[in-house]
């Protein structure tokens, strides 16, 4: 088996300076490479680390957690076997659809356009408090449901990303929105494009974990060891928060969200590709398999546990509902509720991707 390179990250701060590619590899202890093998280097790098480029220097803005990313590769095995088809599904949708008109999506919004995921899936990763609400599944299911898949998901679809764009039928790039509220409570948004902004977002990132990290102290509560998990804690809206704060010290008008989007262009080599419906369909239904089986591997073990204490509880509940109804008071209200609960997460997986 083929020895897998793993980067060493320790020594990586968010927001420093490497002068050039020699001494990133330097750095994290990994061997220089030149043309393909470099690209598919780099890449890969995406894996551990977030960067962007200004000249020859890298510019850290993401260092990930090395535990977590190990374990998501283990389970998501040869992302080459469905890159591919992922490309020829977003390439067939660019192509009829939008006729090289430029898009800017969310991954996550990709994934629902491409018919990849359902709007469930869009609800659970847009707003986990109304998923809840509709599903009752608790929020730290739900956190780390989300730990253990969506990054996955993504990944593969940036692979499919950059195997189109390598073969020269798409331009992407991954760009930043703020979204503002000005003086008169009307609602805007701004793409960082220059440097300074993206090093003061950075900044502010930083400076908001790190506060985050202050706060959790003082609730006696876990540190969060990196950004990339702020979700599986449940804390993400008090980061968005914080991060906001930080930014209304640089801008006149008041933060009050922001995001990463794909800014997406066919090329003209695309628009000359002839386009198979058979194939295309083909390879939706493949690939929306293969999703499923991914979300159904990497979370049985979660799921198998959050079953068994919600089958506890409604044993422990039937018995207080059984007391209750002898002495006259309502019937079986929470048990049910129960049952439902456990209904919409057997279920889960399947209705994110159908």
């Amino acid at each position: 088996m083929k020895n897998v390179e793993i980067p060493k990250i320790e020594k990586l701060e968010v927001g420093q300076v490497i002068k050039n590619y020699k001494q990133l590899c330097e750095i994290l202890k990994i061997k220089t490479k030149t043309g393909g093998s470099k690209i598919t280097q780099l890449d890969k790098l995406q894996d551990f680390i977030s960067y962007h480029k200004e000249g020859n220097k890298f510019i850290m803005d993401e260092i990930k957690s090395t535990g977590a990313v190990l374990i998501d590769k283990r389970s998501l095995g040869n992302n080459t076997s469905t890159s591919m088809e992922i490309g020829d599904i977003i390439l067939h949708k660019l192509i009829t659809e939008y006729r090289g008109k430029q898009i800017n999506v969310t991954s996550t919004e990709l994934l629902y356009r491409m018919m990849l995921t359902s709007k469930e899936y869009k609800l659970l990763l847009n707003d986990s408090e109304m998923y809840q609400h509709f599903t009752g599944i608790d929020f730290k299911y739900l956190n780390s449901f989300v730990l253990k898949v969506g990054y996955q998901l993504n990944r593969r679809v940036e692979s499919a990303l950059n195997r189109l764009k390598n073969s020269g039928y798409i331009m992407y790039d991954k760009k930043m929105y703020l979204k503002f509220k000005d003086i008169d409570e009307s609602e805007y948004i701004k793409t960082l494009e220059n440097e300074e902004e993206k090093r003061v977002f950075i900044d502010s990132r930083l400076l908001a974990f790190k506060k985050l990290n202050n706060i959790r102290k003082e609730e006696d509560k876990k540190v969060i060891p990196d950004m990339s998990i702020i979700f599986a804690y449940g804390e993400y809206k008090r980061f968005r928060y914080l991060v906001c704060d930080e930014l209304n010290k640089f801008y006149d008008d008041e933060c009050i969200n922001f995001w990463n989007f794909y800014s997406i262009t066919t090329t003209k080599l695309a628009l000359k590709v002839v386009q198979d419906d058979v194939k295309y369909n083909k390879n939706l239904e493949y690939v929306k398999n293969e999703f499923y089986q991914l979300l159904e591997r990497n979370t049985k073990e979660i799921k198998d546990n959050e079953i068994l204490r919600l089958e506890q509880e409604f044993k422990n509940t039937i018995l207080e509902e059984d007391r209750n109804i002898l002495f006259g008071e309502s019937p079986r209200y929470k048990s049910s509720e129960i049952k439902n609960i456990m209904y919409n997460l057997e279920s889960m997986n399947k209705n994110l991707i159908d």
